[in-house]
């Protein structure tokens, strides 16, 4: 686990909470544009991989932002392992979605992972709890991108 990581865990949901407020403003001023990713996994089910973050409301995919010199796919794929310890192969971006978040204009990449594995494990004091929904029983507290992001708005 990243050394960053490390010291935010020391401070549990408080210091994830103080972290992302930093960040969005940090980046609100540097950063006129924000790249973030969001990755869907399912099951041999269908089921959905779903996480709820210890600082943010509600369930949501898997995901976060992309790094400066990082694809969309490598940081679907380190994203991924981070908060869930599932390793997938590989992932295709399957669309894109633009939201303004506190202030900042996002593009959230939709990473469709395909083959993976490893068991869903909690690691850290970034994430609360992991589980898999039927796309039928979506959680109701569950994220607006996320649930964009699942069940594409048809146009």
């Amino acid at each position: 686990m990243a050394l960053h990581k490390r010291i935010l865990d020391a401070f549990g949901p408080l210091g994830w909470k103080l972290a992302d407020r930093t960040r969005s403003l940090w980046w609100s001023l540097r950063r006129p544009v924000g790249v973030g990713v969001l990755v869907l996994v399912r099951d041999g089910e269908g089921r959905v991989l779903l996480i709820r973050n210890s600082y943010l409301p509600g369930w949501r995919l898997p995901g976060g932002a992309v790094d400066w010199g990082e694809s969309g796919e490598q940081a679907a794929l380190r994203e991924l392992e981070e908060e869930t310890g599932i390793k997938a192969e590989s992932c295709r971006i399957a669309s894109v979605l633009f939201r303004i978040i506190s202030g900042l204009s996002n593009h959230i990449l939709v990473a469709d992972v395909g083959k993976w594995s490893g068991t869903p494990r909690l690691e850290g004091s970034e994430v609360m709890a992991i589980e898999w929904f039927s796309e039928s029983a979506l959680p109701a507290d569950l994220n607006g991108v996320s649930s964009e992001a699942i069940r594409p708005r048809q146009v």
